[in-house]
């Protein structure tokens, strides 16, 4: 017996030994053998790479040296970004857009494996970001009907994607374009909204009966639609049909709308009533902006998670238009409340302790917009004293530190409704003329009916600017064209 475990230890320590030596040679060949890329993947395809919030995964075949610092990733041309380590795997996370249409080039030649070794080939890696697209509708003054228009700002191709009566309520993220329609303008009580897949040109439809939309905005990231909608009916007064809010849900109401089951949902976020004045989604997508007449609070904007449903009270603003790519502060206008004969508004910010910051000009100011890529405000600013009238507005960038910088002044016109691209390098703005505001309200001078901004009311038609924001100058104009959205 004694024999047996005697040549039982015997033969386990002499298992030991080779399974040390097998993992000695094992680790002998494996320092000697080549330290190589596995994989790379990246948000879209490597000639049509994403702009927003893009990453880079980066998988070796052996673990990275412990000596492993950002500096061993050089990136160009120059962009902020941080590196996640994780064994054989790197991840390059931009902290910043991309710029469109250009060729990023990613050197690893200083990263090392766990034994110093370089890697052997491969060791820079090339993508090219998107092209820039620009959606917007065109009035056909000939045959009274609208069009939306998908422009590549690159090579300046249009395509027309639909025709159609009153189209209006535009929104985009990088999958869709969605907007609403009436299929005749005898169609009262209808309304359609149109989904245009960008990849597969396919355009769907659902319709919508006695509902009347006035917003409606798109998930940045997934298939749902968020629309502001107020049930309607006809109603006989005086001898004529009038539209009217249904005496059964009287109040605009939110709405969900899941783009692949087609099904719409009401949102109850509000305990009382309450009747829904604004909406947008936040760039994360998981929680949304609202602006609410509710009992307590009138005119109050709230953030409201989806997933939670937990509602944040912020404070009254007569709008609120952007946030930070930080995701900490949001912009809008008020009026000074303490001033009770002055209707001049200015901008205020608010950060995520819910500190009010509020910037006095010397005139009226009008859609303020957050740039991309740092904090400056890009808005509208009153440039002219004309009585009975909003505006005119010139266009100018209120800058970090406090510097305004004027940006375009048109004599005679009225620039407002700017959007920036997602690389801060295009400027959108809506162009109108002092004629077309001083008839705003006259409806022999109409041609398409105005358009209503939640806290005051614009022209039907306006003629679209692109402004070139590296060269300071207009690239182009779009006549009769207007709600413009970037293609994310």
């Amino acid at each position: 017996m004694f024999k047996f475990f005697k040549s039982f230890k015997t033969l386990l320590l002499f298992n030991v030994v080779i399974l040390i030596v097998g993992i000695v040679i094992i680790l002998i060949i494996d320092s000697h053998s080549g330290f190589l890329i596995k994989n790379i993947s990246l948000l879209g395809e490597t000639n049509s790479a994403e702009v927003y919030q893009q990453e880079i995964n980066i998988t070796f075949n052996k673990p990275i040296g412990k000596n492993f610092t950002t500096e061993k990733i050089k990136i160009a041309p120059d962009v902020k970004y941080k590196v996640d380590l994780l064994g054989n795997n790197v991840k390059v996370v931009f902290l910043e857009n991309l710029n469109y249409s250009t060729e990023y080039i990613i050197d690893l030649s200083k990263v090392e494996d766990i034994f110093g070794n370089n890697l052997e080939k491969n060791t820079i890696f090339k993508f090219l970001t998107k092209e820039m697209f620009l959606s917007f509708v065109r009035y056909n003054a000939e045959i009274q009907e609208d069009s939306v228009v998908l422009l590549n700002l690159n090579t300046q191709k249009e395509e027309e994607i639909f025709r159609g009566k009153e189209i209006k309520l535009l929104s985009a993220n990088n999958k869709f374009i969605v907007f609403t329609y009436k299929e005749d303008k005898n169609s009262r009580l209808n309304e359609n909204i149109k989904i245009f897949n960008i990849a597969t040109k396919n355009l769907e439809t659902v319709k919508l009966n006695n509902f009347r939309v006035r917003k409606l905005t798109i998930d940045p990231n997934n298939s749902k639609i968020l629309l502001i909608a107020q049930k309607i009916e006809l109603q006989n007064i005086n001898g004529k049909e009038i539209v009217v809010p249904s005496k059964d849900s009287p109040l605009q109401n939110l709405y969900e709308l899941d783009i692949q089951t087609k099904k719409l949902k009401l949102l109850n976020i509000f305990e009382s009533e309450a009747s829904i004045l604004d909406v947008w989604f936040m760039p994360s997508g998981n929680s949304i902006l609202i602006k609410a007449n509710a009992i307590f609070n009138p005119g109050y904007y709230y953030i409201y998670n989806l997933s939670t449903k937990n509602l944040q009270p912020l404070n009254a603003f007569l709008s609120l238009n952007s946030i930070n790519s930080a995701q900490n502060k949001i912009v809008g206008i008020n009026y000074n409340n303490l001033e009770t004969y002055s209707s001049d508004t200015h901008i205020e910010i608010i950060d995520t302790n819910l500190d009010v910051t509020t910037t006095y000009l010397d005139s009226s100011v009008s859609d303020p917009i957050f740039k991309n890529k740092n904090d400056s405000i890009i808005f509208s600013k009153n440039y002219k004293n004309i009585e009975t009238i909003r505006g005119p507005f010139e266009i100018i960038e209120l800058q970090t530190n406090g510097d305004l910088i004027p940006i375009l002044l048109l004599e005679n016109y009225s620039l407002e409704n700017p959007i920036i691209s997602y690389d801060d390098s295009i400027l959108v703005i809506e162009k109108f003329s002092i004629d077309s505001i001083l008839n705003l309200f006259s409806t022999s001078e109409q041609t398409r009916e105005n358009r209503d901004f939640i806290y005051h009311i614009k022209p039907g038609i306006a003629d679209l600017i692109i402004f070139d924001m590296k060269e300071k100058n207009i690239i182009k104009e779009l006549k009769n064209s207007f709600s413009a959205v970037f293609i994310r």
